[in-house]
């Protein structure tokens, strides 16, 4: 019997990522997948179930016709039209023949979600699709899709009278009856308002935390150790008395929350290779504050960048099995296991792959004239690692204690002196695995030890000459410290400990 073979890609447009909005709003996943059979590319009508399942497949969270068990095939199929290999479904789309259950909320709140996928081309069966396709959920705001009622009470300033404060007298501001309207915040929200929202301008204490707008030399808003909030509203652009269905939008948020992935869609024309996440543009702030404690002259000053428009973004490292498929050879030190990263790759070696690689796919007509594979931009590779526009230390928080760490990272207290295979540790918050440790990443640009400018600049692309190229994330071999989202390293050559990952974007030869 001949076996199909997948490659697919995950777009989550309507998953949001904070829990209180689960309940509230569609659960829809844009999926893109590619089938074969044998080594065609399948073209016609074909037959799919789909299964979302736990990262053992052993658990099913959701399933095409809700008969799923234990990861088991769903009993009813969704038929949809395959052309060229390509196929296009939005799941939980309960409109479709065969797609009979809406996908619940409660799918986020599991550790791990994978897709898993059977196909069924009407001459071989029905065929389990391997790998299952890990997904995670990206925030979307469709414009409109924010009202009163998705909001939690929690999340509603309502008619909100704050007191007014300068910066020298913000940390003077008491709790009186003089501010009925002070709002009481529930531990959750001021944990996920310091840990996940914390503008770049932000400073937290130990007992309060300030919104410091630098350019009115004010305090914005102070949030005092009762959960209880100060400041000026006036200047929070984002508090208002109510919030009127559809009057949200992305053009009326912040500058901060706008640079949170806010975008335009990927185009329909452009087919990824397996293992691309979709990333929006948007504004972040790049470097370290003097502040960090591991902050290193060569990434100040901070600089406001602004990613002008959207790409794919490799959600791994390239693999050695990837790296051999493309270029007929391996060159890594550690093998044994094809799913991990390929290593021991010089800067031009990763250039290579990507022309290579774009070569192949513009002739087989995934890819229209203009757009291609190459490595991303030291800015790009920042804004992803960080996820839009956080400022903590790593992707996942400031804490650099080796145990949190070791959940997102193959790093020098855990890896045992060799890389391990891709996707093994948590991703950040847009999917991508592996921004710290394992292998450190080429990145397109030359390494200048004073190039960032401060202020704001668009689509930084680095020095245009230099003598060597810049390296990010740390690896195998490194302590946390070394793998912060700001670390940067150049180095002449390469390394078991050096490897890459690939962007996909127009504006490519």
């Amino acid at each position: 019997m001949t076996t199909p073979l997948v490659r697919g890609l995950a777009l989550l447009l309507l998953a949001f990522t904070a829990a209180s909005l689960h309940a509230q709003v569609p659960q829809l996943i844009n999926y893109q997948g590619r089938v074969a059979v044998g080594t065609e590319n399948f073209n016609g009508s074909g037959q799919f179930r789909f299964a979302l399942v736990n990262a053992a497949g052993s658990v099913s969270f959701w399933s095409n016709d809700g008969t799923s068990v234990a990861g088991s095939q769903p009993t009813a199929a969704v038929t949809l039209a395959v052309t060229k290999g390509l196929y296009s479904v939005l799941l939980g789309d309960t409109t479709l023949a065969g797609m009979t259950v809406a996908i619940p909320a409660s799918v986020w709140s599991n550790a791990e979600v994978r897709l898993r996928v059977w196909f069924n081309d009407g001459v071989n069966g029905s065929q389990l699709l391997t790998p299952d396709t890990r997904l995670a959920p990206n925030g979307y705001l469709p414009d409109g899709a924010v009202s009163s009622a998705k909001l939690t009470p929690n999340l509603v300033l309502s008619g909100a009278n704050l007191q007014s404060s300068s910066a020298a007298a913000a940390g003077g501001v008491s709790n009186t009856t003089d501010n009925p309207a002070a709002l009481t915040f529930t531990t959750p929200f001021r944990t996920w308002w310091m840990g996940q929202n914390k503008p770049p301008d932000a400073i937290a204490t130990v007992d309060q935390f300030f919104i410091y707008d630098q350019n009115a030399n004010a305090t914005r808003l102070r949030i005092d150790t009762a959960g209880v909030i100060y400041g000026n509203g006036a200047g929070l652009t984002n508090v208002a008395a109510t919030v009127a269905d559809g009057s949200v939008t992305s053009a009326k948020l912040a500058p901060g929350a706008a640079a949170a992935n806010l975008g335009s869609d990927p185009p329909s024309t452009v087919l990824p290779v397996l293992g691309m996440t979709w990333i929006k543009g948007g504004r972040f702030l790049m470097g370290s504050p003097a502040s960090d404690p591991a902050d290193i002259a060569d990434e100040r000053p901070q600089t406001w960048v602004t990613i002008s428009s959207g790409f794919w973004m490799g959600a791994h490292e390239v693999t050695q099995r990837e790296y051999l498929a493309v270029m007929g050879s391996n060159p890594s030190g550690f093998t044994g296991n094809l799913s991990r990263p390929v290593e021991n790759v010089t800067w031009a070696n990763a250039n290579t792959y990507c022309s290579t690689l774009t070569t192949s796919e513009r002739t087989a007509g995934r890819l229209p004239a203009g757009w291609g594979y190459r490595l991303p931009t030291e800015a790009e590779w920042e804004y992803c690692c960080r996820a839009g526009p956080r400022t903590t230390i790593f992707s996942h928080g400031d804490d650099w204690d080796t145990t949190a760490y070791g959940n997102y990272a193959w790093f020098s207290g855990n890896a045992a002196s060799a890389t391990h295979p891709v996707e093994q540790k948590l991703p950040n918050a847009w999917g991508l695995s592996d921004m710290h440790g394992n292998v450190w990443e080429w990145v397109k640009d030359f390494y200048n030890a004073t190039q960032y400018p401060g202020g704001s600049v668009t689509d930084p692309q680095g020095p245009v000459s230099g003598t060597n190229h810049v390296v990010r994330g740390g690896s195998w071999v490194n302590i946390a410290l070394l793998s912060r989202c700001a670390q940067r390293f150049q180095i002449a050559t390469t390394g078991n400990f050096v490897g890459f990952r690939v962007v996909l974007s127009s504006g490519v030869p």
